[in-house]
């Protein structure tokens, strides 16, 4: 994904959820379940001294967790909670978990999170959810 893209500002929210939160959950259906080893593996790697690893776990949904705080972070099913990003899965503006995987390890590479600023500018702000939502052209996302 280009970061012309009009869903790469949201993608990399999602990633950056998933490196910064403490304790998360990627529920993946099997298709997926290789990409989320992967990215788990990946940030072992990136930071041997994080104990805390995320938890991968078949589902039939995918949806990524803030298991301490027990609220979804990134779902692709509807989601009443403003605090989720929430993706749409089919369609031209879907985004697929690979596709917030990508972005993650792309974030892992450049340093992120042990890093400020190399996750490009902008990156370190709190994401406003509604805002974002109310700027996308279709329904599926308000």
């Amino acid at each position: 994904m280009r970061p012309d893209d009009v869903r790469w500002p949201a993608v990399r929210e999602a990633a950056r959820r998933i490196l910064r939160t403490r304790k998360v959950v990627m529920d993946v259906n099997e298709n997926d379940m290789d990409t989320a080893h992967r990215l788990v593996s990946a940030i072992s790697d990136a930071n041997p001294a994080q104990l805390m690893l995320p938890e991968v776990r078949a589902a039939h949904t995918t949806l990524v967790w803030n298991a301490e705080e027990e609220w979804p972070l990134v779902a692709w099913e509807s989601s009443d909670d403003v605090r989720t990003l929430l993706f749409q899965s089919e369609g031209a503006l879907s985004v697929s978990f690979h596709d917030v995987a990508t972005m993650a390890l792309s974030l892992l590479e450049a340093g992120y999170p042990g890093c400020l600023g190399c996750g490009g500018p902008g990156l370190e702000d709190d994401w406003d959810e509604e805002a974002w939502r109310s700027r996308q052209v279709t329904t599926s996302f308000k």
